[in-house]
């Protein structure tokens, strides 16, 4: 009817209302269950093993012993100048690899011994620098055998220096080498594993010390099986074989080639392929002040040299050769520079 008052159910109302909000409820309960469920069945995280996190670890740097070779010490190589005057020397850093800022505003006292046992260990034909060749830096006194190390606050490093006094009295022959260990660290300090040894090798080498290829040809031996290029290509172990050339003087070096050639000079047999050499051949090579280069004697050689005009030059770092002995044997060799020996 039109303009009739429609009667409302309050009951129906009220009963509705009831369920929609029991409804409301119920959906949040469920989806509170789940989640905790969810929550339960997940795995618990297994805690993560420390190791050595939470230590300061002291170590020299670049120290890592090479234990697949059986080392048990770190190695490192100075090459020395060959000049009468005082030389300071690099030779170890000490660092600490922080756990935290507190270990770090810790004053650590470091013991380090100069350990010659380490060094002929590492290699039996290195030998240590003569009494008196050199001083020690103030900043980490040497008494006895042992250096003290003091890391300040803030600070993470030191270095270990020497002066040497008077490299060209050194016996050229000789190998040098100063072995350090660590061997204590206060502060809660742990000593790394594999980096608390080093060897420090001092070189004594001139500027034309190290490893070169070697490429070349022989003419005028009776021996046609010996004549023409050699280690040139494939067939004859070039055009890669390496020779190394020793210091043996401030401006003298002598050649190397592996096992009993030595010194010798080397060439290729075409008939035998074969490396042959001559035990009484025995080049050595002084490099002189405008580059030229002269050929000596070297021990046990019985021959006559003949220079051609060898020269070196330094833009190259290579030596053109041509040289003969006994009149008609004439040596071209080119030395062609790799890399420090």
């Amino acid at each position: 009817m039109v303009g009739s008052i429609k009667q409302i159910n309050f009951k129906r109302v009220k009963f509705y209302k009831y369920m929609r909000h029991n409804k409301i409820f119920s959906g949040l309960l469920l989806f509170t269950v789940v989640l905790l469920v969810a929550s339960a069945c997940k795995k618990a995280a297994s805690p993560d093993p420390l190791g050595d996190r939470g230590q300061t670890i002291v170590k020299f740097l670049d120290g890592l012993a090479d234990t697949a070779s059986g080392y048990s010490s770190g190695y490192k190589l100075i090459n020395l100048d060959l000049v009468p005057t005082p030389q300071v020397l690099d030779m170890v850093d000490i660092r600490r690899d922080l756990a935290n800022n507190v270990d770090l505003n810790k004053t650590m006292t470091v013991t380090v011994k100069q350990d010659p046992g380490a060094a002929s260990a590492y290699n039996p034909a290195f030998i240590a620098l003569p009494d008196g060749s050199y001083t020690v830096d103030g900043s980490t006194p040497l008494v006895g055998n042992e250096y003290t190390v003091t890391l300040k606050p803030g600070e993470i490093s030191k270095r270990i220096y020497i002066t040497l006094n008077n490299a060209a009295a050194l016996d050229l022959n000789s190998q040098y080498a100063l072995g350090f260990t660590i061997t204590s660290a206060d502060s809660d300090g742990k000593l790394a594993a594999l980096e608390s040894s080093i060897v420090v090798e001092l070189g004594v080498k001139n500027p034309w010390d190290g490893v070169y290829t070697v490429s070349g040809n022989f003419q005028g031996h009776p021996n046609a099986c010996l004549l023409g290029t050699f280690f040139t290509g494939a067939n004859d172990g070039g055009p890669n074989r390496e020779i190394q050339l020793i210091t043996v003087g401030s401006r003298i070096v002598k050649r190397n080639l592996p096992g009993a050639v030595a010194e010798s000079l080397a060439v290729w047999n075409s008939c035998t392929s074969i490396l042959t050499y001559f035990t009484a051949v025995i080049p050595r090579y002084q490099i002189n002040s405008d580059n030229t280069v002269t050929i000596l004697d070297g021990p046990g050689a019985a021959v006559v040299w003949n220079n051609y005009g060898s020269t070196y030059s330094p833009i190259t770092k290579s030596f053109n050769l041509r040289y003969g002995y006994n009149g008609s044997r004439i040596i071209n060799e080119t030395f062609r520079y790799v890399r420090p020996r």
